[in-house]
C-alpha cells in the first residue's frame, strides 16, 4: 500500500511535500528549480502552511546555533509503502502437499525512499546528520518511539485519516545517495526501513466516559 508524502517519528515531522513544494516555489532551491514534488496535501490537519523558509517558520530541523540548518530544505519522501503483516506457516507434509497453519500478524515494515533538498552541500550534511539522529530514536522516559502516516488526501470536510504505528524502530538505514544538483539545488537519494512491533495502523485514541447512574429507573 503507498501512502502520502506526509510522514513523522515520535512526533517531529520528517517528511512534508507541501513544505518542500513551498521552499523550491519560493526559489530557495534556485530561481530556475522545478523539481516535480507531489502529494502535498496542504489540509489543516497536517500542514501548517504556507512556508516561507525553514528559519522563518520554523522547520523542525532549525538549530539556531548552526546556521546550515536553515541551509536543508527537508525530506520529499516520494515513496512511502507497508507491507501486508498476515502470515501462515506452511508445513510440508511426508506423502506430498503440506499443512497450512493459522493466520497470525507478524511485524510491520515501512519503506521510505524519497529526496533529501538543500541550497548548499553544508546544508545537505546538516540534514543527513539531523534525519539519522531522529531515526535512531527520541525516547523519552519509557516510551517506546511511533510512527504517524497519512493514508491519504482527505476529502473536503473530513478529517485527514492518520494512523500512527507504535514500537518502531530503524532495521535498515537511512541510506544515503552521492549529492547531484538540479538548478542551483542540492538534490540526493535517500531510503530507509523502519519496523513496527506492534502492527496495527493506530488510530485517534477513544476516551471512554465513566458509567452514569440512571435514577428512578428500577
Amino acid at each position: 500500500m503507498r501512502l502520502e508524502a506526509w510522514l513523522s517519528f515520535s512526533g517531529i515531522e520528517i517528511s512534508n511535500a507541501a513544505r518542500a513544494s513551498d521552499y523550491v516555489r519560493n526559489g530557495l532551491a534556485g530561481a530556475q528549480a522545478s523539481i516535480p514534488i507531489t502529494g502535498g496535501c496542504d489540509c489543516p490537519d497536517v500542514d501548517e502552511g504556507p512556508y516561507l523558509s525553514p528559519g522563518d517558520d520554523p522547520a523542525p530541523w532549525i538549530d539556531p546555533a548552526r546556521p546550515e540548518s536553515e541551509q536543508f530544505l527537508g525530506l520529499w519522501a516520494s515513496d512511502i509503502r507497508i507491507d501486508s503483516v498476515i502470515a501462515r506457516r506452511v508445513t510440508p507434509r511426508a506423502l506430498g502437499g503440506a499443512s497450512v497453519g493459522k493466520m497470525r500478524p507478524r511485524h510491520r515494515i515501512v519503506s521510505v525512499t524519497g529526496l533529501m533538498l538543500a541550497q548548499t552541500a553544508q546544508g545537505a550534511a546538516w540534514g543527513e546528520r539531523w534525519l539519522t539522529d531522529i531515526l535512531a530514536g527520541l525516547i523519552v522516559g519509557c516510551a517506546p518511539d511511533t510512527m504517524t502516516l497519512l493514508l491519504a488526501c482527505p476529502e473536503t470536510g473530513f478529517t485527514a485519516p492518520l494512523r500512527t504505528l507504535r514500537q518502531v524502530g530503524i532495521v535498515d538505514g537511512p541510506t544515503f545517495g552521492p549529492i547531484g544538483e538540479f538548478a542551483e539545488c542540492k538534490v540526493q537519494e535517500v531510503q530507509f526501513q523502519v519496523a513496527a512491533g506492534i502492527p496495527h495502523l493506530l488510530g485517534d485514541a477513544v476516551t471512554c466516559l465513566p458509567e452514569t447512574e440512571l435514577v428512578g429507573v428500577s
